[in-house]
């Protein structure tokens, strides 16, 4: 039975996904160009990187897999993967939120910003859902 999970996660920009692994965990780090992720399998190939830097010598960690213009997630949630799905969320949820945030805030910053707005804040939802709060600059 096979510990691996694909995770369609469609993460076109990796600055943007240092920023979502900022939001979430500082120990957290993203490794451009490492080639090979752990599982319990042993290393697996991939594009980029995704550790936990928690002295575990031996967790697993995430793979940041090519599709097309994007990126897609693979892991390994079995044993030691366990604490990578603690921190990233079950299918890597708090990835995909906090990438979505950060995506978000960084088209604010990009677009909204000539026009004199800004982030302010952000609120959590009941829902789930994240509400950014943006304002005039003053």
């Amino acid at each position: 039975m096979s510990h691996i999970t694909n995770v369609r996660m469609q993460m076109r920009d990796l600055d943007v996904v240092d920023e979502a692994l900022a939001e979430i965990d500082a120990r957290l780090a993203l490794k451009r160009d490492q080639k090979e992720h752990v599982t319990y399998y042993g290393k697996k190939s991939c594009a980029h990187t995704i550790v936990l830097n928690d002295g575990d010598r031996q967790g697993y960690s995430v793979g940041l897999v090519k599709s097309g213009d994007a990126y897609d997630i693979t892991y390994d949630a079995f044993g030691s993967g366990d604490r990578m799905t603690r921190v990233l969320g079950s299918g890597m949820a708090n990835l995909g939120r906090e990438y979505s945030v950060a995506a978000a805030k960084r088209k604010v910053r990009d677009k909204l910003a000539k026009q004199g707005f800004k982030v302010t804040g952000r609120e959590q939802l009941p829902s789930g859902w994240t509400r950014l709060r943006v304002a005039a600059r003053s």
